[in-house]
């Protein structure tokens, strides 16, 4: 018995050690600033950053149960396709695949992903992601960014441009984005810090909390059930419209949270400040909170 179960343990070890070796496939092209980098991949780790030149560099990365040659990588007339799957069948479950690609910094993106984490820094272009599960990670970029994603969460960090986000449930969370914003969650939770300058979020169970930045015109908070907070600056000055059907209001600045007969008030109107900001929130039984 102690013999087998030394057997059983040196196998384990040998296979820990066997799955911890690296091998790598790398690609390179010349291509021009201004072409679309297309991705399909399911169960492989994607992360994109700027070269700050004209060739397209591609590395694939895998432990020893890896087979690279599943990663198909090529040319195309309007700039690189990359496909591929991990596994097909319960042995190969033990294999895992990053792919690492250095783009120029001005390139465009299309990305369908299944079961993958999504990791770009860098890239002023277009970027659109269709993806499942699997965090997704977008900072210091410019140009539009067209996201939607079923179980993934999405942060994004330092962009200036349009910005549309749908999740079923995966959480959001922006900051330092200056550009026009729309956000929509079935249950997933919505943070955003110094934002601007139209945003639009709609949930249906998850939680809204906005900081807003200076360069915030217009903002539009919905939720059905969830709860929405809103903490301005002392320089914020806001044009509130806030209404509830069975939530509770809490608004700083004196606003009286019954009426005289001890009803709970379920609509506000108020210019605070300077009224620079357009906020308009609304809840069917969450609550709202705007402090200052």
């Amino acid at each position: 018995m102690k013999i087998l179960s030394l057997i059983s343990a040196i196998c384990i070890i040998a296979f820990i050690n066997s799955s911890a070796q690296t091998k790598n496939k790398q690609y390179s092209f010349k291509t021009s600033p201004g072409m679309t980098a297309e991705i399909e991949v399911t169960d492989i780790n994607i992360i994109i950053n700027s070269n700050s030149s004209e060739t397209a560099k591609v590395t694939v990365t895998g432990n020893s149960n890896a087979d690279l040659e599943r990663i198909k990588v090529f040319e195309t007339s309007g700039g690189i396709k990359i496909s591929g799957e991990n596994y097909s069948s319960l042995t190969d479950r033990a294999s895992t695949l990053t792919i690492e690609i250095l783009l120029p910094d001005y390139y465009n993106l299309s990305v369908s992903s299944n079961n993958s984490n999504i990791s770009i820094h860098n890239i002023d272009g277009n970027k659109r992601i269709r993806h499942f599960k699997g965090k997704i990670r977008i900072e210091n970029s410019t140009g539009d960014i067209d996201v939607k994603t079923g179980d993934g969460s999405v942060d994004v960090h330092n962009q200036n441009g349009m910005l549309e986000i749908v999740t079923a449930t995966g959480d959001i969370f922006l900051n330092s984005v200056d550009g026009e914003s729309k956000l929509i969650t079935a249950s997933g939770d919505i943070s955003m810090n110094n934002v601007g300058t139209i945003v639009s979020v709609e949930t249906a169970s998850g939680s809204i909390n906005v900081n807003p930045g200076l360069s915030l015109q217009n903002i539009s908070l919905s939720s059905i059930s969830g709860d929405i907070t809103v903490n301005l600056t002392e320089q914020s000055g806001v044009s509130l419209r806030v209404k509830t059907f069975s939530g509770e209001l809490d608004i700083d600045g004196g606003f009286r949270r019954s009426d005289s007969s001890g009803a709970l008030t379920r609509s506000i109107t108020a210019t605070i400040g300077n009224g620079a900001i357009q906020m308009d929130c609304y809840t069917i039984s969450g609550d709202i909170r705007i402090s200052k």
